[in-house]
């Protein structure tokens, strides 16, 4: 909704309510608190992030790079970035627009531009990883008779959420792509992410500047800023289909609609002051959305269990290859195949614990001839005469030729 006043700005996502440069509760403090909780917010996430990455490298025996590139960052902090959009946006703008009465015009101003240039990076990275990867990278329909289900709740599930796209390139392969693949899984068209964020930042200035005057005429025209931004994302998302699944696909649907219906019930209202009913149509409106929003968290978070339960399962794998082959595992390629098992769909059927059991259980099959040197060191020496007999004399031409491989692993059990 578009606020027709000049408190237009609320608190942060988190916010720490920091009181500075101001009378308390004034809405310029209230700006200041927000970008500055956002910020730490941020901070906190981008912190916890590489944190985990330091863990997984120490256990998982690879590098601090290598693991961010488990962990899909930095793709895996933007949906803290775009939390924070509508409150930062909205809170840089109030305090840019009112330099002129502000008791502390240098901080606004750094606060002010700080805060609008965090907003512009949901937006900004989507333009970029379009304009970096446009020509190698391409969307492909995936298959759908791989959905097998014998239970039709189960089935309905699968076709709702069955991401119908994948991202691959000319040669069939997906290197490159794991920084960049929540995104990846979630749209086939990268510029629609742009506009989604931008529209996002748009309608949070546009909140702000609305309200500043007190003005109906600003008001009116703001307001109809918005409605044509809202109704050119609407048809935008129902020709261009940017997204991988029918339920992300029907699901922002209908929450622009809702957000259009709402926007055009407030300007009814503010045309026709009579019309409270207009005023109850765009608060249900609201709260639509955010059963809505509710719904799609929900989801999320089942994804996000199903993505860590994958992700500790191949840990596992990566340990066990690492206590045999400690080095090994210093290789980016290591990971690069194994990260995105089972990412493309969301797991509700038994075969996917299955499958997932069984990929960390079978180990390689370029293992066995280590497994098989771990048998011969307990029983062998490295002339090839048989531990603790003198019956076996000369050399085994077989075990000599491993035999630089064979001494690192026999000093383990020595």
């Amino acid at each position: 909704l578009v606020p027709v006043s000049g408190r237009a700005v609320g608190g942060g996502v988190l916010d720490m309510n920091f009181q500075f440069c101001g009378a308390i509760g004034a809405s310029d403090v209230v700006a200041r608190s927000a970008i500055v909780s956002n910020l730490i917010l941020v901070a906190i996430a981008a912190s916890a992030t590489f944190l985990l990455a330091s863990l997984l490298a120490a256990v998982a025996y690879t590098d601090i790079v290598q693991a961010t590139v488990f962990l899909c960052m930095p793709a895996s902090l933007l949906p803290t970035l775009v939390a924070i959009v509508p409150s930062t946006a909205s809170s840089a703008t109030l305090l840019l627009a009112r330099l002129g009465g502000s008791d502390c015009v240098a901080s606004d101003v750094v606060l002010g531009i700080v805060g609008l240039a965090i907003s512009t990076l949901p937006s900004a990275g989507f333009l970029l990883l379009w304009s970096l990867r446009v020509e190698t990278w391409k969307t492909v329909a995936r298959d759908r008779d791989a959905l097998t289900s014998f239970h039709p709740m189960t089935a309905m599930l699968q076709r709702i959420l069955w991401r119908r796209w994948k991202w691959t390139t000319a040669d069939g392969h997906r290197t490159g792509m794991q920084r960049a693949w929540p995104v990846l899984l979630e749209y086939r068209e990268l510029r629609y992410g742009a506009l989604d964020n931008g529209v996002l930042l748009g309608l949070s200035i546009v909140s702000v500047l609305s309200g500043l005057t007190g003005s109906s005429a600003q008001c009116r025209g703001w307001s109809l800023v918005s409605l044509l931004l809202l109704v050119a994302q609407l048809v935008t998302l129902i020709v261009v289909e940017p997204l991988t699944s029918i339920f992300s696909h029907v699901y922002a649907i209908a929450t622009v609609t809702l957000t259009c219906l709402g926007v055009l019930a407030q300007l009814i209202f503010v045309w026709s002051i009579d019309s409270l009913w207009l005023v109850d149509a765009a608060a249900a409106s609201s709260l639509a959305v955010l059963g809505l929003s509710l719904l799609n968290i929900m989801l999320n978070v089942t994804q996000l269990v199903a993505a860590v339960r994958r992700r500790i399962a191949l840990l596992l794998q990566l340990r066990t290859l690492g206590e045999i082959e400690p080095g090994h595992l210093r290789k980016p390629s290591v990971t690069t195949d194994l990260l995105f098992v089972r990412d493309e769909s969301f797991e509700i059927d038994e075969r996917s614990s299955k499958e997932l059991v069984d990929g960390v259980l079978m180990m390689p099959e370029h293992l066995d001839d280590v497994h098989q040197l771990l048998d011969d060191g307990l029983f062998w020496n490295s002339d090839g005469a048989a531990v603790g007999t003198g019956l076996v004399e000369g050399h085994s031409e077989i075990i000599l030729a491993h035999a630089p491989l064979e001494e690192p692993m026999r000093s383990r059990f020595d």
